[in-house]
């Protein structure tokens, strides 16, 4: 929702089903990971303005596809090695004999 403008605290709390408490938590931890700000509002300073901080989401989008790229790698390593081990129903089958 912030990415379309800067809003306040109730008019986004408004749009969840949850308390204001419980969405003010959720902005709290997203504040504190330094992906939004509050500012006060410019005509009535107990109002707080929050807004999105784009920047911070290009270092994780950078973060996250840096760990997607050897996570990917190593699932690919993972699944080169197990199409070389033997089946489980192979094993069994030898067990029988």
């Amino acid at each position: 929702m912030l990415s379309k403008g800067e809003a306040q605290v109730g008019e986004l709390a408004s749009r969840f089903d949850l308390s204001l408490p419980a969405v003010s938590k959720h902005l709290k931890v997203l504040e504190r990971g330094n992906l939004i700000q509050r500012k006060a509002h410019e005509t009535d300073g107990r109002a707080k303005i929050l807004a999105l901080k784009a920047g911070q989401l290009d270092k994780a989008t950078h973060w996250i596809e840096k760990h997607r790229q050897y996570w990917n790698h190593q699932f690919d390593a993972l699944e080169r090695f197990l199409e070389n081990q033997p089946r489980k129903e192979k094993l069994r089958d030898d067990k029988r004999e």
